[in-house]
């Protein structure tokens, strides 16, 4: 689905080689230079989720935590940490719960919130707010924008 969506907005697909989520990084690391925007899908946290794998989900988020510093390498102007729903493995399924969104980028303001999570992400600058005020949100920080909100 996910595939589909971006080749009807006209983003261009790479092939990846691979289902980890280090070949997702490296893919992005070749490719960096031709392209000024990239959406990783990590989907081992969704698949461990339904699973109701606690302990796998922790590790993928664990092991996608730990790649963080090779994007942050590439000074990206935002970078986008969300997902598109919540798949508590408790539920072994999607949920209703907001989905926590960190933003991180050169004008993004710091809240004190130094912990990623539900609770955390709350507390946050953000707060809970509709997926699609993501974008615009990410696109102003990235100074993509000619005017904010008009």
């Amino acid at each position: 689905m996910y595939r589909g969506v971006a080749q009807l907005v006209g983003m261009t697909l790479l092939n990846v080689g691979g289902y980890t989520i280090e070949d997702e990084f490296a893919t992005l690391e070749r490719n960096w230079r031709a392209f000024d925007f990239f959406y990783l899908h990590v989907k081992q946290t969704d698949t461990a989720g339904e699973n109701g794998d606690f302990a796998g989900k922790v590790r993928a988020i664990e092991e996608l935590d730990g790649l963080l510093p090779r994007l942050t390498a590439l000074k990206p102007d935002v970078i986008i940490v969300s997902g598109d729903h919540s798949s508590p493995a408790v539920l072994k399924s999607h949920s209703w719960h907001p989905v926590p969104t960190l933003l991180y980028g050169k004008y993004v303001r710091a809240d004190g919130i130094t912990e990623f999570g539900e609770r955390a992400c709350v507390r946050g600058s953000l707060g809970v707010l509709p997926a699609k005020d993501v974008m615009p949100i990410a696109l102003a920080n990235a100074q993509r924008l000619a005017k904010f909100g008009a």
